[in-house]
């Protein structure tokens, strides 16, 4: 059984709204309908396609991704700071946040199969710690792939 069966199966069970268009399963979260995969896989959408799978899914808005691209005229991600600041020339709050973090975090490269194997524990602990926030009855850990 290929994953997007097996998602759709496990978000048929957690009453999720989702569909299947063109080989590629569409959910939403938080009234945004996006797809569920690799997301270096090119998920590109004309308008006509986003409002089908609007109409299909529900939702306010859809979101997806042309994959990882590698050239300099269509990136990623977004840049969040251009030039290099040395911490000194930060506001005195930044730079305490900033020394706060580095103090209390370990940063590391890691690659997919870890953020796959490690990142679902994480969501699972946070989510319970959620106030105030209708809640979904969660998979178990179980049923949920490792790709």
């Amino acid at each position: 059984m290929c994953y997007i069966e097996r998602f759709t199966k496990l978000f048929e069970e957690s009453g999720v709204k989702s569909a299947v268009y063109k080989n590629t399963l569409w959910g939403i979260y938080n009234e945004m309908v996006q797809p569920i995969g690799p997301v270096m896989f090119d998920y590109s959408l004309s308008f006509e396609e986003a409002k089908y799978i609007l109409n299909q899914v529900g939702g306010i808005l859809i979101r997806w991704t042309d994959g990882f691209v590698e050239n300099e005229t269509k990136g990623w991600y977004a840049v969040i700071c251009d030039k290099f600041l040395d911490i000194s020339e930060l506001p005195s709050k930044n730079r305490s946040e900033i020394r706060k973090g580095l103090k209390n975090c370990n940063i590391e490269m890691v690659d997919a199969g870890f953020i796959a194997k490690k990142g679902y524990e994480v969501f699972i602990s946070a989510f319970s710690r959620y106030k105030g926030v209708k809640k979904q009855k969660l998979p178990n850990l179980n049923s949920v792939i490792i790709l």
